[in-house]
């Protein structure tokens, strides 16, 4: 994992420029690109790294907590946590082999110092039974040749920026404060934060901030942990140990992704969205959210600054398909017992995004921090929790079938929910909804949710009878072939040859291109056709795609909108069951290459200077990605369509123009008029 050096810890030093350590280098400099940040995580949080050492976001207990850190969307009152040698002339980072160990390495001045950070995962995961942190974060700084100097700042600003703290000494123990969010937030997220290690800190500005350095040698190393607590009682592990936690962090990291065995292309691209993915799961329920962070912006001046810190249930059913194809079996398993937690309060109803503790989301609040290069709002909550959107029964039902497919169980509570969601999906279908880009117009009737409860309907009928539900098999057809026709009747327009994003309009969205992934239509189908035909007239911008025609008049919101990375990625999986494999290639190697140097997407790409936009990391974008990837792991046929298989622990996993993974049944034909299912 790492060179070998000594792990000796050398004193401070005295000769220190104190002008420079009165310095505050951070705050001065302009803020990062997106791209320029890394992620480390334990599975219950994650923190943005800046390319120069700088912990800009990190919020505790969990994702949707207020944050500690908050550089990221206010570099002057924040907060972060500094680690960074003097005199950088370059530097490179990269994870250490299949984990979320981060590993950066600086070209310096006067020599090279090598940074490994990691927030760790507990033994317990694995089996052990020591006491351990409720949350640790450890850096270590190795000087692996010539002299470093090495400068540390701290700043916790609780409360999104909006509480200061007072550090004390507590001897041994190094630093401590106490973290009160303050009652607008409710007190989440209260508790004690503890730094200590190597260096000699010395607090300032009233003991809310503390700043050190120390100068490293070949083979000196210093050794930082933060830890943090929230029911009084903390368990801090010896400094001496950071370089073992790293390295059995890494270890729990390598063993997990060693359990997907895909053996695809672009494997280190599919098993580094895994983790990502991995990263944005809370472990201690299965909820799932859709980035790690909110209101990083799209656009200047826009308004789609929004909070992504919370679990859809859509994003998460959409990345556990991916993950059971890949051979993770058991964060569906623990999903499907969230969801059954998360709506115990409004069966058969769903709500659109929950908390990590099956929760409601919070009302939308602005923080009072200046937004990303100062473009706020910064939003906290999400209003979109309050809408409707049918098209999430689909995705959380064929979540369901996938799974049992594939050989899971469920319990009798289990299956009464998804019986439960099946009927809600027959009752409430003829409604309109907001759909799955939360438009901010009045409800509508929108295609893609159509079809959605037409997939809800046919997941159901598919396994019903493996998982012995009583459900009138005849009238549930009817159902479904009522869903069809209503879509063939009204989401679609003969004059424009193609499906429109919702009845009445004329406008195509991406959205469409899923018809053919689920089973709906084949992709060579002439009305899918027209779709894609229409899609790349209007919504293609080289191999990237807008989600629908940009604007606020087909979603109410102002401001431009980002090229979507996740539609972007959808037309590589039409692509390949259209049978055109080498132009699917193209498109995805393309996108991959958006990808920051870790691997890392953001939800898209700002329309004006072609950088990544939107929150970071995004799931929905790792998992476009990943579904792009299992399309392009097939091989050619001779009826012109794509039809493979791809091998994923060893087991054979058949990969069909009509339905990603399931056999074709109930398909309609390629004439020019969609077929009714049989009754």
């Amino acid at each position: 994992m790492s060179d070998p050096v000594s792990h000796s810890a050398p004193r401070p030093d005295r000769q220190a420029d104190a002008a420079a350590l009165a310095r505050d280098p951070a705050a001065a400099e302009p803020y990062p690109d997106i791209a320029d940040y890394a992620v480390i995580g334990d599975c219950r949080s994650a923190a943005l790294v800046s390319r120069t050492g700088s912990i800009d976001w990190l919020c505790l207990p969990h994702f949707s907590a207020p944050s500690v850190f908050a550089a990221l969307l206010d570099k002057e009152r924040g907060g972060r946590y500094l680690l960074r040698p003097a005199d950088i002339l370059s530097c490179r980072r990269r994870y250490d082999g299949d984990s979320a160990v981060l590993v950066t390495t600086y070209h310096c001045r006067d020599g090279i110092l090598k940074v490994s950070e990691a927030m760790t995962l507990l033994p317990e995961d694995a089996g052990g039974e020591e006491l351990q942190p409720q949350h640790e974060l450890l850096r270590l700084a190795e000087c692996v040749e010539g002299e470093v100097r090495l400068h540390v700042e701290f700043e916790p600003r609780p409360g999104y920026g909006a509480r200061g703290v007072k550090l004390r000494r507590r001897g041994r123990l190094g630093w401590y404060c106490e973290i009160d969010p303050g009652r607008r937030h409710g007190n989440q997220g209260s508790g004690a934060l503890y730094l200590y290690g190597d260096m000699d800190l010395q607090a300032e500005a009233g003991g809310t901030r503390l700043r050190g350095q120390m100068l490293l040698r070949e083979g000196d190393c210093c050794r930082l942990a933060m830890a943090w607590s929230g029911n009084g009682i903390c368990v801090l592990p010896p400094a001496s140990e950071v370089s073992e936690r790293i390295a059995c962090t890494r270890r729990w990291w390598m063993r997990w992704a060693g359990g997907s065995g895909y053996r695809g292309p672009y494997r280190d691209a599919v098993l580094r969205s895994c983790i990502t993915l991995k990263l944005l799961t809370y472990r201690l329920s299965g909820a799932v959210v859709a980035a790690a962070t909110t209101s990083l912006p799209v656009h200047r001046g826009g308004e789609r600054n929004w909070d992504y810190r919370y679990c859809w249930l859509r994003d998460t059913s959409m990345l556990l398909q991916c993950l059971l194809d890949l051979g993770f079996r058991s964060e569906s398993a623990a999903f499907i017992d969230w969801l059954l937690h998360a709506t115990r309060l409004t069966r058969p109803r769903v709500d659109v995004m929950y908390d990590v503790h099956g929760n409601p989301v919070p009302r939308e609040d602005i923080a009072r921090l200046e937004g990303y290069r100062g473009m706020g709002p910064v939003r906290i909550g999400n209003a979109a929790a309050e809408q409707l959107q049918l098209d999430i029964y689909g995705e959380v039902l064929l979540t369901a079938r996938r799974y049992v497919e594939q050989g899971g169980e469920l319990d009798g509570h289990e299956r009464r929910l998804l019986l439960d969601l099946g009927e809600a999906v027959r009752r409430h279908w003829r409604e309109p909804d907001n759909g799955i880009w939360e438009i901010r117009l009045p409800r509508r009737h929108n295609t893609h949710s159509k079809v959605m409860c037409w997939v809800a309907l046919d997941a159901l009928l598919a396994v019903h009878g493996q998982l012995g539900l009583e459900l009138d098999e005849d009238a549930w057809r009817a159902e479904r072939a009522a869903i069809r026709d209503d879509i063939e009747n009204h989401g679609y327009s003969a004059d424009l040859g193609s499906y429109v994003g919702y009845y009445g309009g004329t406008a195509p969205d991406a959205s469409l291109l899923l018809l053919a992934r689920y089973g709906y239509l084949p992709a060579d189908h002439p009305r899918m056709r027209g779709t894609w035909a229409l899609i790349q007239r209007q919504l293609a911008s080289g191999e990237l795609l807008y989600r629908y025609p940009p604007g606020s008049e087909y979603d109410g919101v102002g401001g431009a909108d980002e090229t979507f990375l996740l539609c972007s990625y959808w037309q590589v999986d039409y692509l390949v069951r259209l049978g055109e494999y080498d132009h699917a290639r193209d498109i995805f190697e393309r996108l991959a290459a958006r990808a920051n140097d870790l691997g890392l997407l953001a939800e898209g790409v700002a329309p004006d200077s072609g950088e990544p936009a939107g929150n970071f990391p995004q799931a929905f974008s790792h998992v476009g990605l990943v579904v792009a990837a299992l399309a392009l792991a097939t091989t050619r046929e001779g009826d012109g369509r794509a039809r493979g298989d791809s091998v994923v622990g060893g087991r054979r996993r058949t990969y069909n123009s009509g339905r990603a993974g399931f056999l074709e049944d109930d398909l309609p034909g390629s004439g020019a008029q969609a077929e009714k299912e049989d009754p």
